[in-house]
């Protein structure tokens, strides 16, 4: 067994940016190798013509899940979607997911950003660095993660 999948094993993740390339390729990674031993919350930001469950549910569709679901289907049960927004404080999560996520979480990989150069200003800093320091402040909130030293499971690639 690999290293990432010894990590990975029984973790419980929250991923923001899920639905951009580094978010899709940290999902199917986590699924891959940790399999069954995991469980993800996916933050994904709604949409005006999609639920952040469906939004979750078309990801699905990229080729780089099709050889891992079409093997093991049970996998998308490992993902529950969250909904929420990083240019808004606390994600805009909802009181009783930031509860679930508070009490659960062992490991975050906070992927979401914007990588558009022509971005307005105001909006790139909202998503890629005011969204640190909120992601930081949830962070601190988890009771399984712990801020002692080493044991600091939070991954920012955004």
């Amino acid at each position: 067994m690999s290293e990432i999948s010894e990590f990975l094993k029984n973790q419980t993740i929250f991923i923001t940016g899920v639905t951009g390339f580094l978010g899709k390729v940290m999902l199917w990674k986590a699924l891959k190798e940790a399999g069954d031993g995991v469980k993800v919350y996916a933050m994904v930001r709604p949409s005006k013509d999609a639920s952040p469950q469906k939004r979750l549910e078309e990801l699905y569709s990229a080729p780089i899940f099709d050889e891992l679901l079409a093997s093991k289907p049970q996998l998308k049960e490992r993902v529950i979607a969250i909904p929420g927004d990083i240019t808004k404080d606390c994600f805009d999560i909802s009181v009783e997911n930031q509860q679930i996520l508070e009490n659960e979480v062992t490991v975050i990989i906070h992927s979401a950003a914007t990588t558009k150069f022509t971005e307005k200003l105001k909006l790139a800093v909202e998503m890629n660095t005011l969204a640190v320091s909120r992601m930081l402040s949830i962070a601190k909130r988890c009771k399984k993660i712990g801020f002692s030293g080493s044991n600091i499971h939070v991954l920012c690639c955004g």
